[in-house]
């Protein structure tokens, strides 16, 4: 149902369940759907990372190099979308991405952090350095 939502450009961008603080460049904001990426192999990994079998918040943190990751919600996964393949501590999946292509497509050429909901929306979307949105936007949904 998401992915048909998203083809007649449904979102939420004025639901009280999305943080509205976006990044400055980005092309996604919080309330729309998480977008395809064009390479398959990427998209694959992408969706199992953050497809429809995952219950739970998603925090997806696009970083050329690795990043730390975020305080965690005891809900959530973290996923680490890098130029290569390396584990990293903290995080629950890596995905690969040596052409950078996630980054495009959300217009996070610079890093940033997106917090992809159970149902594929996009709650919050922050900088690396960002250590309030993400607990701002449990705060909320949970208030």
């Amino acid at each position: 149902m998401a992915e048909t939502a998203e083809e007649v450009n449904i979102s939420y961008q004025r639901s009280p369940i999305v943080v509205r603080q976006s990044l400055t460049g980005t092309r996604v904001s919080a309330g729309q759907y998480l977008p395809h990426v064009a390479d398959e192999a990427v998209q694959k990994q992408l969706s199992a990372a953050c497809g429809a079998h995952t219950l739970g918040h998603v925090l997806v943190t696009v970083a050329a190099r690795h990043a730390e990751p975020a305080a965690a919600d005891t809900d959530q996964v973290q996923v680490l979308v890098s130029t290569d393949e390396a584990p990293v501590t903290g995080y629950d999946t890596v995905v690969t991405d040596p052409d950078a292509l996630v980054a495009e497509r959300l217009g996070l050429e610079s890093g940033g952090r997106v917090l992809i909901r159970p149902d594929g929306y996009i709650g919050a979307i922050t900088a690396l350095d960002d250590t309030t949105t993400v607990a701002d936007y449990f705060a909320k949904i949970r208030s």
